[in-house]
């Protein structure tokens, strides 16, 4: 069995029709099919990557592989901007990412994402939230972490 090349990430870790931004055509351009082409003969790619995926997510699905990972595998982590929020999926639209030895499901989705579908309504927990409603309780909590001295001095800090 190969070892894993598991890559974790936001739309950065996906395909692209590079320039970006900007109207997407011509051929696809990835940067970890480069690198997966270098390891083809010993590692099989994991990618594990979402336009607009939270970091919690990431961080929770690098976690759950934690334990089938070996000395020999390597693990590529983008992590993006920890002020994306996620919602639950409702359990008819989880997504598998599978591999050879295992899986990884993911439950969550971002709020950025979930929110260019075509719903007025979803569910948390089972019960309805319309569109609007949701907008309220994400924008009250992106202000509180975006317009935030403490959070500005922190990643000053970490940077």
């Amino acid at each position: 069995m190969k070892n894993k090349l598991y890559i974790s990430g936001d739309s950065f870790c996906m395909a692209r029709n590079y320039p970006y931004p900007g109207k997407q055509e011509g051929k696809f351009y990835s940067w970890f099919s480069e690198l997966a082409d270098s390891y083809k003969d010993t590692h099989e790619i994991i990618l594990d990557s979402d336009g607009g995926r939270d970091a919690q997510t990431i961080i929770d699905n690098w976690i759950k592989i934690l334990p089938t990972l070996t000395s020999d595998d390597i693990v590529v982590i983008c992590i993006p901007p920890f002020f994306r929020f996620r919602i639950p999926w409702e359990k008819e639209e989880y997504e598998t990412v599978k591999w050879s030895g295992g899986q990884v499901t993911n439950r969550f989705i971002s709020y950025l994402r979930k929110y260019n579908v075509n719903k007025n309504i979803f569910y948390l927990n089972n019960q309805p939230i319309s569109k609007k409603e949701l907008d309220e309780r994400i924008r009250f909590f992106e202000t509180m972490y975006l317009d935030n001295e403490s959070i500005e001095l922190n990643y000053n800090e970490v940077i």
